[in-house]
């Protein structure tokens, strides 16, 4: 009777002990099925005063409500022209909670100008591309270069005595201005850069006269030229812009090429992000990308949104890193 009644305990104990396990094993699939469950961290390539923050702010004003409403947080980290960011990210774990607000800069530029940077173009998980901006050319309101025309001669002149500003040789805004120079027959050197810490901050080195020009994105640059602080020589749109419509644009200007010198944005994660993450960023980026307040958003910053799925961003990276290879390549020529 005793054995009945303890090989009965025993039975009832696996049976109890093997449904509670189940109950655990067939929870946790369901506690990890929905993603975003918790805040998603955005991690920014450049400072909270740079242009890419205000770009964010508005992404993420309009993309939360796509993403069952989780906070999505900004941590700017910035240094090395953006690379220290976007090495962070590529080494944060694959789930899906910190992801990259990269840039033209640190996606292609910088590991073009530096393979020893710790990354590659294509070392990330592209989840979509969110916004391209034209880049201005511009010079002080006071300047007595009126046209990209009357300063570039004026370079040529007197070489080396022209300063442009820039935050960093791997950024656009450094690219930008040795591209315009090579178009027209200059040495990269024939001006000098000079960094600063973020765009806005070269923005404002230029209104104080610490540089001659510069070229930089037309979402921290439009308010200046609508007071007066800065004139525009010319942008790289591939039409005017329909918020400075008087301003000429490179083709106009003779300077064809300076139009595939533009500032992307893209949302990137860590390499091997699972699918289902994937596909639930592609869900909300196809949602954002006919979002009203996102498009009037964008529009207001004198951006283009230029929300794609993953496939096509894939293709125009590839362009792009092609576009820089040579024109990296012919830069670094001219400097030997």
């Amino acid at each position: 009777m005793r054995q009945i009644l303890l090989l009965r305990f025993i039975a009832c104990f696996f049976a109890f002990t093997w449904l509670g396990l189940s109950d655990v094993q067939s929870a946790t699939p369901a506690a990890t099925e929905t993603y975003p469950n918790r805040p998603v961290t955005l991690v920014l390539p450049f400072g909270i005063d740079s242009d890419v923050a205000t770009l964010s702010r508005n992404l993420i004003k309009w993309l939360s409500p796509h993403l069952d409403n989780q906070p999505l947080n900004m941590d700017p980290r910035p240094g090395e022209s953006g690379s220290r960011a976007a090495l962070f990210v590529h080494q944060a774990p694959p789930d899906g909670y910190t992801l990259l607000i990269g840039r033209s800069s640190t996606q292609v530029i910088a590991p073009l100008m530096n393979p020893q940077i710790g990354y590659r173009s294509n070392d990330f998980t592209f989840l979509g591309m969110i916004q391209m901006s034209p880049v201005i050319c511009v010079t002080r309101g006071d300047s007595p270069y009126k046209t990209a025309r009357e300063l570039l001669a004026a370079i040529r002149k007197q070489p080396q005595k022209f300063k442009y500003g820039t935050s960093g040789p791997s950024t656009t805004l450094n690219i930008a201005a040795q591209y315009m120079l090579y178009l027209a027959g200059l040495k990269p050197d024939d001006a000098v850069g000079v960094v600063f810490k973020d765009g806005p901050t070269t923005n404002q080195a230029l209104i104080d006269g610490k540089v001659d020009f510069l070229c930089n994105v037309s979402t921290s640059l439009t308010a200046h030229l609508k007071s007066g602080a800065l004139r525009g020589l010319f942008t790289t749109s591939t039409a005017r812009m329909a918020q400075l419509p008087e301003l000429q644009n490179a083709r106009e200007i003779g300077l064809r090429d300076m139009e595939n010198i533009t500032v992307w944005t893209a949302i990137l994660g860590p390499p091997n992000l699972p699918e289902k993450v994937v596909k639930r960023w592609q869900k909300a980026l196809n949602q954002l990308a006919t979002d009203p307040g996102w498009l009037a958003g964008i529009a207001n910053l004198g951006e283009i949104s230029l929300i794609k799925t993953q496939k096509n961003s894939d293709k125009f990276i590839q362009q792009q890193v092609k576009f820089y290879e040579s024109l990296i390549f012919i830069l670094k020529l001219q400097q030997k």
